[in-house]
């Protein structure tokens, strides 16, 4: 019996500390996941696209400091937006679960808070791209100025990736403030992949 409980309380550990529960903050997942709605967070060494993962990320304007997003892109893939319609690695992404609003901005409107834009290439919320998440340890070119905003922080002394990777998008196109605002997820502030109550 002694034996038995033991058993039960390390499975009940285990489950704790690989696991939490909590509730969605915002409305950037609907309508996949509501506000409101109980979630919770598994821990996972395997990340794959279509994951939808918590992960840390500090803003100060808010004071939020963990955020859940779908996992767009992994490291190698090319993501490009055209009028609202999502690509990866120049397909057609079919994405069932997103919703957008009727008003999209056009190709060519400039939006000077969106990570990667430039007035050259004017990309704005649906209209992004396209972009490469680079690979862990691939090398990356100094004479782009446009590089040295996309990789900070994520190189290491010579100039290579330090670490994979992620892209993520809310479902909810328009009132998300994911990686077309804040860019690329790196693997170490992934909190873990996000279950449904």
């Amino acid at each position: 019996m002694k034996i038995k409980l033991l058993f039960i309380s390390v499975i009940s550990l285990v489950v704790s500390c690989t696991s939490n529960t909590r509730q969605m903050d915002s409305s950037s997942m609907e309508p996949t996941i509501s506000r409101g709605e109980k979630i919770t967070i598994e821990k996972t060494e395997t990340l794959k696209r279509q994951d939808i993962i918590a992960f840390n990320y500090n803003d100060p304007s808010t004071g939020k400091k963990q955020w859940a997003f779908r996992i767009i892109g992994i490291p190698g893939d090319t993501i490009q937006i055209k009028h609202g319609a999502l690509y990866v690695n120049g397909k057609l992404s079919k994405e069932p679960y997103s919703k957008l609003s009727d008003n999209l901005a056009d190709s060519g409107t400039f939006q000077n808070d969106i990570f990667g834009s430039t007035k050259e290439n004017s990309w704005n919320t649906d209209n992004y791209g396209p972009i490469v998440i680079p690979l862990m340890g691939e090398v990356i070119k100094p004479d782009l100025i446009v590089n040295e905003k996309l990789y900070a922080g994520f190189l290491d002394k010579d100039r290579k990736i330090k670490q994979d990777l992620y892209f993520v998008l809310g479902d909810n196109r328009h009132d998300a403030y994911d990686s077309r605002f804040i860019g690329f997820i790196p693997k170490s502030e992934i909190a873990g992949v996000v279950k449904k109550e």
